[in-house]
């Protein structure tokens, strides 16, 4: 019996002994650093022939619905070198779709990237 007592007061005597008075001031330091988080994506995108496309968009999607409603979360432009540098990214699973005109016919490329915080993700795209 003076154990279970003794089992059930021990929990009571701790947190009446931890509780005290002293107010908790807010403090500069956080600790929750969504830096932390944070992954890199650079997305080069060639022609059927792999060639480097300047000039086309590439745009990244959170979620498969977002994709099939075109509703992009980023939109970038490749430069000469054809990649789309998207930069800080959170990390998770994305949707990215290109797609661009080359000589009246329509081309594109649509897949799946995963960010891994602290890591840059370099996809190539090719148009077909």
């Amino acid at each position: 019996m003076k154990k279970i007592i003794l089992a059930l007061a021990a929990p009571l005597l701790f947190w009446v002994s931890s509780c005290n008075d002293d107010t908790i001031t807010p403090s500069n330091n956080n600790n929750n650093n969504t830096y932390s988080y944070i992954g890199y994506l650079n997305v080069k995108v060639l022609d059927p022939s792999h060639n480097v496309m300047s000039g086309t968009a590439v745009y990244v999607y959170r979620t498969y619905e977002d994709l099939k409603n075109n509703y992009a979360l980023m939109t970038k432009v490749t430069g000469s070198d054809g990649k789309a540098k998207f930069g800080q990214i959170l990390e998770g699973n994305y949707y990215v779709r290109t797609g661009d005109l080359i000589f009246s016919t329509w081309y594109a490329d649509t897949g799946v990237v995963q960010i891994i915080s602290g890591n840059t993700t370099d996809r190539d795209m090719i148009l077909h």
